[in-house]
């Protein structure tokens, strides 16, 4: 991706309330993903010192739960499954629209979001339940406290 093409782009993504961080090498943004959490990635499989799809491998490995859309300059069949295979959750090829790109980012946004209040919405609903099962417990042992009293 171009400097002005990618500053052009994060204009976009900016004016819509997202926050944006950019990295120039493989290396320096998988050291961004150590330092900050990320709720979206968006990947140029043509990178300077990497290739993209073994960076996504490494990615997805580390956080499998990432966003990742990956940016191609060649939207070919395989290279769509080698990116759903490696854990993108979608693709775009260049040269993409900014519109169609931020109808992905924000899609890849409400997906994660979505899952986070499902886990979140799990674990309350565990709790709850182990709670019942406490208190139904409680219930029984004060029941069988009483007839034993009389």
């Amino acid at each position: 991706m171009t400097n002005r093409k990618s500053a052009k782009a994060s204009k976009s993504f900016e004016s819509e309330g997202y926050g944006v961080s950019s990295a120039e090498t493989g290396e320096s943004g998988l050291a961004k993903l150590e330092q900050h959490p990320f709720d979206l990635l968006l990947l140029d499989v043509s990178l300077p010192d990497r290739n993209g799809l073994d960076i996504l491998k490494e990615i997805h490995r580390r956080d499998p739960q990432l966003s990742i859309v990956l940016i191609t300059a060649y939207g070919s069949i395989d290279m769509a499954r080698a990116a759903f295979k490696n854990g993108a959750m979608d693709y775009i090829t260049k040269p993409w629209s900014n519109d169609e790109l931020l109808a992905q980012v924000a899609q890849a946004v409400e997906s994660r979001r979505l899952r986070d209040e499902n886990v979140q919405l799990k674990r309350a609903l565990k709790r709850a339940s182990i709670f019942q099962a406490s208190s139904a417990r409680a219930t029984r042992c004060r029941r069988s406290w009483i007839s034993s009293r009389r």
